[in-house]
């Protein structure tokens, strides 16, 4: 375990998921009826973690009682 008078620890996380449906019809020519149809899902995402310490004054080892 390490003390000190003064020390900072910041954390940040962001995380974020996009789902999109869609479907895509083609149709014939002349407009009769359909040649293919799809319908499907999209799944982005991310993640971003960020850790910033910073120490004011000296590190020493403790040692347990």
């Amino acid at each position: 375990m390490l003390a000190t008078g003064k020390a900072k620890i910041q954390v940040s996380m962001s995380a974020y998921l996009r789902l999109t449906a869609f479907v895509e019809i083609e149709s014939k020519w002349f407009g009769f009826g359909i040649k293919d149809a799809t319908a499907g899902l999209k799944l982005e995402g991310g993640l971003d973690l960020s850790c910033d310490i910073s120490v004011d004054g000296e590190l020493r080892l403790v040692r347990p009682v």
